[in-house]
C-alpha cells in the first residue's frame, strides 16, 4: 500500500507540536528537464547522526537504538535510500528535522512554504486537511532517472532507485515490481481502489461534510513534487513540466506552494477534445495559452462562454465557501448547485483555477 493513498485522518497527527523546518537548498536553480533540484544532502545538512541522509544500506545509518529501541535503517523505497527510523510514537523521537507519522515512522518535516523535501527526492504530504501545519517528506521517485547501483549520496542530480529496484511513479516509491492494477490518471473513479495510484478525487467529498468537488464521475490522480516557478517560466511556449509524474501526465503551476510540495499529476492534453465531458484542457495564461500542452481539469462554469454537461448545473465558488477545491464547478442537479446560464463550450484553453488544493490523497498520517 502506498504512503499517499489513504483518506484523511484529522486526529492521528493533527495535534502534533512542531516548530517549522529550516528551508534547505536553493530551489531557484531547478532544471527544465525534470523541474526539480536535489542538493547534496551530506554537504547541506550537518547532523550529529546520519538521520535522513542518503545511504546504500543500513550500515551507513545510525544503529544506536532510540528510546523505543528502534535503530535507523536504509529505506530504499526512497530514491538513493534514506536513513530513518521506521517506528515512532512521538515527534520527539525523530530528531530536530523529523516528524512522526504513526503509520510510517520518522520522516523529514516539511511545510507547503518550504522546499525541504527537494533534497530528499521526496514530496511534502500533509498530515491533516486543510494543510495547516506540518507534513512529511515521502518518496517521490522519478521514472526517468537512471538506476543507481551504489553511491546513494545525492550528487546534485536526480536520484535513481538503488540496486535492482524500479520506480513506480503512481506510488512514488522504488519497488521490486510496480503494480499495474487500477485505472490511470484522468480516469473516472468512485474510490481509491479504482486507481493505479490508489488516489481518487471523488465526485462528492464527504470527509468534513458532504459537498461536490466538481470532478464529475471522479478523477484518478497521483502526486509529484511541485517544480520551482522558474521551471514553469523557462518552459513558456513549450510543454509543461512532468516532475516525477507518470508518462502522459503533467503538473500545473501553484504560486502559493514551495518546490517539493505535493501537486497533482493531471492527464496531459493539447485540446479540450482530449478530456472527458465536464473537463477542459488547461494550458494556463488566460486568453492566450502559455504552454504547448495542458492538463485536463474541471471546467470553470462561471467563465465566459461556459456550459455544464446535461444533468449538471453550475455551483459558483461563493456558494461552496470553505471547500477544498476552488472555482465554480459543475455539479449534479440533485446536489443543489445554483444554476447559471454562463457557459464554457470548452473552446478556450484559458486561465486556470487548478492551484494545488489538498485532496484525499495528500494525507500521510497513520
Amino acid at each position: 500500500m502506498s504512503r499517499i493513498q489513504c483518506l484523511v485522518s484529522l486526529l492521528a497527527v493533527g495535534a502534533m507540536a512542531c516548530s517549522g523546518p529550516t528551508p534547505m537548498g536553493d530551489a531557484g536553480d531547478a532544471t527544465t528537464t525534470d523541474g526539480l533540484v536535489f542538493p547534496d544532502v551530506e554537504q547541506d545538512v550537518r547532523l550529529s547522526t546520519s538521520t535522513y541522509r542518503a545511504c546504500n544500506d543500513s550500515s551507513d545509518c545510525d544503529e544506536t537504538p532510540n528510546t523505543l529501541g528502534v535503530r535507523e535503517i536504509c529505506d530504499v523505497t526512497y530514491p538513493g535510500g534514506m536513513c530513518r527510523r521506521v517506528r515512532c510514537t512521538d515527534t520527539s523521537q525523530c530528531g530536530a528535522l523529523g516528524v512522526c507519522s504513526l503509520r510510517d515512522g520518522c520522516v523529514p518535516r516539511c511545510t507547503r512554504q518550504s522546499d525541504t523535501c527537494t533534497q530528499y527526492a521526496a514530496v511534502c504530504l500533509a498530515f491533516q486537511i486543510p494543510f495547516l501545519g506540518s507534513g512529511g517528506c515521502f518518496p517521490a521517485c522519478d521514472p526517468r532517472a537512471a538506476r543507481s547501483d551504489g553511491g546513494g549520496a545525492a550528487d546534485g542530480g536526480a536520484r535513481g532507485c538503488l540496486n535492482d529496484l524500479v520506480c513506480d511513479p503512481f506510488a512514488g516509491r522504488c519497488v521490486a515490481r510496480p503494480s499495474t492494477a487500477g485505472a490511470e490518471n484522468g480516469s473516472p473513479c468512485t474510490g481509491d481502489g479504482d486507481c493505479r495510484s490508489s488516489i481518487c478525487i471523488p465526485e462528492t467529498d464527504a470527509r468534513i461534510d458532504v459537498r461536490p468537488t466538481g470532478f464529475l464521475a471522479g478523477y484518478c490522480v497521483s502526486h509529484a513534487p511541485l517544480p520551482a516557478e522558474s521551471v514553469f517560466g523557462a518552459r513558456r511556449g513549450m510543454t509543461l513540466p512532468t516532475s516525477t509524474c507518470p508518462d502522459g501526465t503533467v503538473v500545473l503551476p501553484d504560486p502559493d506552494a514551495a518546490p517539493g510540495s505535493a501537486t497533482r499529476c493531471f492527464k496531459a492534453c493539447t485540446s479540450n477534445s482530449m478530456c472527458r465531458e465536464g473537463y477542459r484542457c488547461d494550458r494556463m495564461g488566460g486568453g492566450t495559452a502559455m504552454f504547448a500542452n495542458g492538463g485536463c481539469v474541471p471546467i470553470d462554469c462561471a467563465a465566459a462562454g461556459a456550459s455544464c454537461p446535461a444533468g449538471t448545473q453550475c455551483q459558483r465558488a461563493d456558494v461552496d465557501a470553505g471547500a477544498l477545491f476552488t472555482g465554480s464547478r459543475c455539479v449534479r442537479s440533485s446536489d443543489g448547485g445554483t444554476g447559471t446560464d454562463a457557459s464554457a463550450d470548452g473552446s478556450s484553453d484559458g486561465s486556470s483555477d487548478a492551484s494545488m488544493a489538498t485532496d484525499a490523497g495528500l494525507d500521510a498520517s497513520g
